[in-house]
This record gives structure tokens, sequence and C-alpha cells, in this order.
């Protein structure tokens, strides 16, 4: 793969890291992960003496580390090669800015220590990936800029095929589908070094109600909509108002702001 602005070898790398499969992550797995339960699959006959000298958080978040230090370079890697293959989009200016800004995490993390065994490591491991976690905070307001920049660009291409358009589509959907992934794994991680909070595992909820989140996005918007015509319209729920189950609060009120608003 040739990368422009970067060396050959770069290219290369991150080729070879796109070949891997990424890992697939259930909302359990990350809840039984964040209490520890797999830590006898990855530390295996080194289980008990690390026993001994850790305390099971150190074990838990160091288990953690070691996953993204292995599978974040290679969800970057696809992202990165998605990038530079989708036809005229990867020309736009923005959209060249992002795939930049993917490899410049990906060298980063691959360049850091590839077996992570100590608290030290694990910390340093931290802030990386809260830098990245920041780098990457502006991804969805430069691929916008991209998708305005694309509609100016074949605008002026009359003879533009459907299969294309449906192409650049596709990317699309999967490029926001992974990139949720990559933001929920590194979130969890970043989660977990905090004080514990009841009913949550990093930051999933085991009692997550979506009445709750519902019915504040619903306050919130009769909030704006009488602010700018005077009244607002009665919302009225039904069905299971008791209902809980384990999800991601933040990513289901995210959802209702853009739905709402």
């Amino acid at each position: 793969m040739h990368l422009d602005g970067f060396d050959d070898e770069v290219g290369k790398r991150v080729a070879q890291a796109a070949t891997q499969a990424q890992t697939s992550v259930s909302l359990q797995d990350l809840m039984r992960t964040g209490k520890g339960e797999y830590l006898h699959k990855t530390f295996e006959d080194s289980f008990e003496d690390l026993q001994e000298n850790h305390s099971a958080t150190e074990l838990v978040l160091m288990q953690v580390a070691g996953f993204l230090r292995r599978e974040m370079p290679v969800r970057l890697a696809h992202r990165i090669r998605d990038l530079e293959r989708v036809p005229l989009m990867k020309d736009v200016a923005s959209v060249r800015e992002v795939r930049d800004l993917y490899i410049t995490s990906y060298l980063e993390l691959e360049e850091f220590d590839p077996i992570i065994r100590t608290p030290e490591q694990e910390e340093d491991f931290s802030k990386l990936l809260e830098n990245v976690y920041e780098r990457h905070s502006k991804v969805l307001v430069q691929m916008a800029r991209g998708a305005y920049e694309y509609r100016n660009l074949i605008r002026s291409k009359k003879d533009m095929e459907f299969e294309l358009m449906e192409e650049t589509h596709n990317f699309l959907d999967r490029f926001y589908l992974y990139r949720i992934g990559m933001r929920v794994l590194i979130g969890q991680y970043l989660a977990l070094r905090q004080p514990p909070v009841e009913n949550y595992v990093g930051i999933v909820c085991s009692h997550t109600s979506p009445y709750e989140i519902v019915k504040r996005a619903i306050d919130d918007a009769a909030f704006m909509c009488t602010r700018k015509y005077g009244d607002a319209p009665e919302v009225i729920m039904s069905g299971r108002l008791d209902l809980t189950f384990p999800y991601v609060p933040t990513h289901l009120r995210k959802f209702l702001s853009l739905y709402l608003f």
C-alpha cells in the first residue's frame, strides 16, 4: 500500500496489519472482562504468581491494555485502507487529513511495547490512548467537511455512475460504524481506570433505563421548542417503562439528540 507523505515501509506495515481480522467484542465481553472474569485466559500459567503481586484492578487494566495494544493497530489499519481506497473521496483534503491522523495514531500504538505486563507500562499506555481518543474526537466534523467537499466534486462530474455513489455510501456507513466500535473500546478502558460507579462496569450500565433516557431527551426538546415557538407538543410514552438492560447510556443519549434535534 502506497501512502502519500509516508515512507513505503509505513505502507507495508499498514497493509500487513489490515490483513488481520478485527476481534468481535460484545457488551457482555466488556462487562465480564471489566469484572475480571477472563483474567485466567490472558495470564494463563502466570496467573497465580501475578495475583500475589498485583491487585485485581491492576490485572484487569493490564489485560484490557494488552488487548487494545494488539487490537487497535489492526482496526486503525482497516480504516486507513478504506480511506485510501474509496474512489474520489480519498482525494478530498479533509478526508486525507483524517487518513493522516489515523496513520499517526497507528504508528504511535504499533511502536508501543507489544506486551504489557506491569502497571507502569499500563499507565504509559493509558496516556497514549487518552491522546489518541482526544485526537480523534473531531473526526466526525472533519468527515462531514469531507462529505461537503466531495459533494461539490461530484457535482462537477456529470457522468457519475450510480455504483460509485453506492460504494461511497457503503464506505461511510462502514467507517462510522467501526469508529463507534473503537470509541467504545477505548472509552471502556479509560472508564475502568476511574473510581467505580454504582451499576456501571466502565461505560456499560447494567441497568440502563430507556424510559429515563427518552424522558430526558423529551424534556430537552420541549425546552428548546418552547423557547423558540412558545409551546411544545405533548409526548406520551407507553409500554414497559420499568424495563432496564445492560447498555452504554451515553450512546443512546447521543442517538436521541441527533434524532430529535
